[in-house]
C-alpha cells in the first residue's frame, strides 16, 4: 500500500505541473492586454536604403535658447518603409572650439548610406615659445605675471567665449497672411515621445517669409482640461492663398 502511494505522488505533482502553465500564460496574456500604449512608436532608423533621399527642407529656425548655442539643422531619416523629416534644433557645443559637421547622405553601389553628425574638436594654435635664456641672465622681456594665489580669476579670452548661432529666426507669421504661391505638400514629420502624458502635438505647416519655410512640429500643454488643438491651414481665397492660424478650442 505504501508502495502504491508513492508512486501516485508523483503523478499527481505531473498533472499539477502541466496545469500550471496554462493558467500562468492566460493571466500574463491578459495583462498584456491591458498594458496601454501612452507615447508613438516610430521604431529605429534604417541607414542603409535604396531610395534617394527627398530634397532638403527651408526650415524655420527658432529663437535660441540662449547665448552660445548653435542650431543643429534638421535632416531626412528612413523610418518604417518611409522618409521622415527630423527637425533642426539648438544645442550647447562641447567645447568653444567646437565646430558641427550635419551629418548626410552619400550614394553607394548599395544605395544610400547615413553618416552620422559630430563634433570636431580642435585645440587653439599655440603662439611660438622662445628659446630660454641662458643661465644667469634675465629676459629682456619678462612675461607678466598671472595674480597672485586666492585672487580674482583672469577674464576668458575673447576666442574662448562662444559666438551667437545663425541664421537668425524669421519674424512669426500673423493670421491673415496672404501669398500669391499655392504651398508645397506637407512633410511627413517624425514625431519624438511626448515629454509629458497630458502633451499634445501640434503639428507642423509651411510658413511664408519671403519664400516657403518649414515651421516642425512640437509639443504643447493644453491651456484647459480637454483642449483639442486645430491646425493651421492655407485657404485659397480672392487674394491667393490666406493663412488661418491654429487654434485651442
Amino acid at each position: 500500500m505504501i508502495s502504491k502511494s508513492l508512486v501516485l505522488i508523483p503523478a499527481v505533482i505531473a498533472v499539477i505541473a502541466l496545469g500550471a502553465p496554462r493558467a500562468d500564460a492566460y493571466i500574463g496574456f491578459r495583462l498584456n492586454l491591458a498594458v496601454p500604449l501612452y507615447y508613438p512608436t516610430s521604431g529605429s532608423p534604417t541607414t542603409a536604403v535604396y531610395q534617394a533621399p527627398p530634397a532638403p527642407v527651408a526650415e524655420q529656425v527658432t529663437t535660441a535658447p540662449g547665448p552660445g548655442y548653435v542650431w543643429l539643422a534638421g535632416h531626412w531619416s528612413f523610418y518604417a518603409q518611409s522618409w521622415a523629416w527630423m527637425a533642426g534644433h539648438w544645442e550647447i557645443p562641447p567645447s568653444p572650439s567646437a565646430v558641427w559637421i550635419a551629418g548626410h547622405w552619400v550614394q553607394g553601389n548599395a544605395g544610400w548610406a547615413w553618416v552620422d553628425g559630430a563634433w570636431t574638436v580642435s585645440e587653439p594654435p599655440s603662439a611660438p615659445q622662445a628659446p630660454p635664456a641662458p643661465p644667469g641672465t634675465a629676459p629682456a622681456n619678462p612675461a607678466p605675471q598671472g595674480p597672485p594665489p586666492g585672487g580674482p580669476p583672469a577674464p576668458p579670452a575673447a576666442s574662448a567665449v562662444p559666438a551667437p548661432s545663425t541664421p537668425p529666426p524669421a519674424p512669426a507669421m500673423e493670421d491673415g497672411t496672404a501669398v500669391g504661391y499655392e504651398p508645397p505638400p506637407p512633410i511627413v514629420e517624425y514625431v519624438s515621445a511626448s515629454p509629458y502624458p497630458d502633451y499634445v502635438w501640434l503639428a507642423g505647416f509651411w510658413g511664408w517669409h519671403g519664400g516657403w519655410y518649414w515651421n516642425a512640429g512640437h509639443y504643447a500643454r493644453p491651456p484647459f482640461r480637454g483642449a483639442a488643438w486645430v491646425s493651421g491651414r492655407w485657404a485659397r481665397g480672392a487674394r491667393g492663398w490666406v493663412w488661418r492660424g491654429g487654434r485651442w478650442r
